[in-house]
């Protein structure tokens, strides 16, 4: 027997940003267990930390549209970035949904930048490899 989550959050698989620029992603979130709550949306993957997180309030048996911005930092590489969006309730401090999305900086066919591992969902500590290849 499956439950359904009480909040779902969807936004884009792929999001095109630029380096050293702020990039809006405009995020649906909809709650769904009949009770009204105070959320924080986090990013997660940035090479600088944590980005500012978002609060919304959201209504029972609602769904609200919200833009989030996605910092990317002067010293990001260029390449496909994984990166984290959780749903925190304010209350408790539980992620109630995590979803993760790629974020395309500055795509280029000479570099190839992956990560390994490929997902850093609930991924909090340990070791990241990140493989360049530079095909010129």
């Amino acid at each position: 027997m499956s439950t359904s989550p009480a909040v779902m959050l969807r936004l884009p698989e792929r999001i095109l940003a630029g380096v050293g620029t702020s990039t809006p992603v405009r995020v649906v979130i909809s709650e769904r267990s009949g009770r009204a709550r105070t959320v924080v949306i986090r990013v997660l993957g940035n090479l600088t930390g944590p980005l500012p997180s978002t609060v919304v309030e959201l209504e029972a048996d609602s769904a609200v549209e919200v833009d989030v911005a996605v910092d990317i930092p002067h010293g990001m590489p260029p390449g496909n970035h994984p990166f984290l969006f959780e749903v925190v309730d304010r209350e408790t401090g539980s992620v109630l949904h995590s979803v993760e999305a790629t974020v395309d900086v500055q795509h280029t066919r000479a570099v190839a930048i992956n990560l390994v591992p490929q997902s850093i969902r609930r991924r909090r500590s340990g070791r990241i490899r990140i493989m360049v290849r530079n095909h010129d």
